[in-house]
């Protein structure tokens, strides 16, 4: 990859963009909070939420139903 710089670069010099420092910023701030968290490794609210998808699910067709 060529850059059109006013100035001569070295070779072999590596160019840090703005991105990459965000990236780094950012993926440190990220693994701070998953360090920090005190929620568990896995959900455990797995049967409660199947429970209440079904209620939903049923309760409209049940709805669907009565006004067929």
């Amino acid at each position: 990859m060529m850059y059109d710089f006013p100035y001569d670069i070295p070779v072999g010099t590596q160019i840090v963009t703005n991105e990459a420092i965000e990236y780094g910023r950012l993926l440190q701030q990220l693994e701070a909070a998953r360090d920090a968290t005190t929620l568990p490794e896995q959900p455990s609210a797995k049967l409660a939420l199947n429970a209440l998808l079904l209620r939903l699910r049923l309760k409209e067709r049940l709805s669907e139903y009565q006004h067929s």
